[in-house]
């Protein structure tokens, strides 16, 4: 009896011991399903919502250093105080993108030459003339000795700058660190690395912008024949229109320009408008073609001054010989005149068609090269046709811009006036006039 229930009891043991072992790897089995069901929800979670690579963010405007210096959008040399014959260079005269700057003995060359301009809320683009790259922290570097190079234009703040009025020029700092345009150790020699530092105050951080116009004695001579082409009078017009009313920048066209009397010349007796610049009788003759041209809107305008003193009273009167001074009002409206779309278009037709007679007697008594045309027209358009004839039966059949800067130098010396085409009044805008020819005309 007690030996059949120990046989028993062996039998039920191995029975649970069975239960067990099929039990186990049951659970295991249903554990490892489980998992593959986890695994195959992540994958197909990661799928959905696969991992993103953020770029890395836009830097951060840096603090404006000081009050704007309002630079005039031009081309300009930079010069540091640190230097009077070096200026910011593109390093082997590179077009590419990514080349660095440098320190370089000054060749009025386009390489040296950066066109600045504003672009908005205080900051300024700096783009050079031979590349048309941007000056720019290299990589968006905001460290000390950053390096500045040239870029593609991306519109990033790594390519912006602030320009602020220093006591001796002016300080240049990048817009997106407290780091300043610096001339390593200020030191004037050539290839002198240019890279981005923190502010001390150090001549090789100041830095000033000149006008990009050669010398006397510096330009080159050309070959090209004028050939009354829209490109060719597109580019006379730039030109004139620059260094009448546009501050010597190539392509300003300042149709709103207005000079009161005498502001010129003590010659000038009466008012002097729009960006060609015309004076007395060329003023009242274009007054009249805006006139004509759109009779509704000119009288529109013109209806905010009282009947009597209406700008249309005064379109068949010398306005020269009665030395007619606008009132302030009369000023404002004539100013509407210049900036409506009749006052552009008439502004545009009436020196194109002065500049086809000027043309047309250059080319015919004198010579058809280009430059030799444009200076023509510039000096006639000064001091009229006297004044031409006077210079250009003056240089001999040699018509090269150095000939016929040093026969317009003459005027300073005969003591006649001041007030000559040659005289030193108007000698900036003479070498403004070859230096844009040698740069947009070659």
């Amino acid at each position: 009896m007690k030996r059949n229930r120990i046989v028993r009891w062996l039998q039920i043991l191995a029975a649970a011991a069975a239960l067990t072992c099929c039990v186990v790897p049951a659970f295991a089995a249903e554990n490892a399903i489980s998992n593959e069901n986890a695994a195959g929800e992540t994958a197909q979670e990661a799928a959905a919502d696969p991992v993103v690579h953020e770029a890395p963010a836009e830097p951060v405007l840096a603090p404006k250093p000081g009050k704007d210096a309002k630079v005039v959008a031009g081309y300009y040399y930079l010069e540091p105080s640190c230097s009077k014959k070096r200026v910011l260079s593109v390093a082997g005269k590179s077009k590419a993108a990514g080349a660095k700057v440098q320190l370089y003995k000054l060749k009025y060359a386009k390489y040296q030459t950066f066109y600045v301009e504003p672009a908005g809320k205080g900051l300024y683009t700096i783009r050079n003339m031979r590349s048309g790259l941007y000056l720019m922290a290299e990589n968006a570097g905001t460290t000390k000795k950053t390096a500045v190079c040239q870029g593609r234009k991306d519109d990033s703040l790594a390519q912006k700058w602030y320009i602020t009025e220093r006591k001796k020029g002016f300080l240049i700092q990048s817009a997106i660190s407290q780091n300043v345009l610096t001339v390593e150790k200020s030191k004037d020699r050539d290839k002198q690395a240019i890279y981005l530092y923190k502010d001390l105050a150090r001549k090789g951080q100041t830095w000033s912008l000149t006008r990009f116009i050669k010398p006397d004695g510096k330009w080159k001579k050309s070959k090209r024949v004028w050939k009354g082409t829209k490109a060719d009078y597109k580019i006379l017009g730039n030109i004139i229109g620059a260094v009448e009313s546009g501050d010597q920048i190539y392509g300003n066209l300042k149709y709103d320009s207005y000079d009161p009397p005498y502001n010129n010349t003590p010659n000038e007796h009466t008012i002097t408008i729009g960006w060609p610049q015309c004076y007395g009788p060329e003023a009242q003759e274009l007054l009249k073609a805006i006139f004509n041209k759109d009779k509704a809107a000119f009288r529109k305008i013109d209806s905010k001054l009282p009947a009597g003193k209406r700008i249309e009273n005064y379109l068949n009167r010398d306005i020269t010989a009665m030395r007619w001074r606008p009132s302030s009002k009369q000023k404002k409206v004539i100013i509407k005149l210049l900036k409506s779309k009749a006052g552009k278009a008439c502004q545009d037709a009436q020196f194109r068609n002065y500049m086809k007679t000027f043309v047309r007697d250059c080319t015919s008594t004198y010579t058809r090269n280009a430059w030799a045309v444009v200076m023509y027209c510039e000096i006639r358009h000064l001091g009229g046709k006297n004044g031409a004839t006077r210079i250009f039966n003056a240089c001999g059949g040699d018509y090269s811009l150095k000939k016929i800067m040093s026969v317009l130098k003459r005027d300073q010396a005969d003591g006649r006036s001041n007030y000559q085409v040659g005289d030193k009044i108007f000698w900036d805008r003479h070498e403004c006039v070859c230096t844009f020819l040698e740069t947009f005309m070659s």
